[in-house]
């Protein structure tokens, strides 16, 4: 069985290059849509909302000093004086870097069906 035949330009470093280039710098642009606009907390807080399937703090996505993203709550609970960001019972502000909100969840099609 012989190779398959490549075009004589495939080995044409500047061709490649200026291919893979266009299809890299494309890409970038498609991902910038999805890039996280994250507010530094020294910038501005989030307001507190409520969630009205739960009535409960609704979260937000916050990066924080352990090296991750995690979902905090921010509100004003149990009589606190001002708004915090919290899991549980813990206030968690000194953790928190800069946060954003939660995105929409994923609409498609899955299994057929519309989601």
């Amino acid at each position: 069985m012989s190779e398959p035949k490549l075009p004589e330009d495939f080995n044409d470093e500047d061709l490649f290059r200026e291919v893979f280039n266009k299809g890299y710098d494309a890409g970038y642009e498609r991902g910038k849509d999805d890039a996280i606009n994250w507010i530094p907390v020294s910038d501005r807080l989030p307001k507190e909302k409520i969630n009205p399937n739960t009535s409960d703090f609704e979260e937000v996505l916050c990066s924080t000093t352990f090296g991750d993203v995690r979902a905090y709550k921010f509100g004003t609970p149990w009589g606190w004086e001002k708004p915090h960001f919290w899991h549980g019972g813990g206030m968690m502000d000194e953790y928190v870097l800069a946060w954003v909100e939660k995105p929409e969840p994923w609409k498609g099609v899955r299994y057929g069906t519309v989601i």
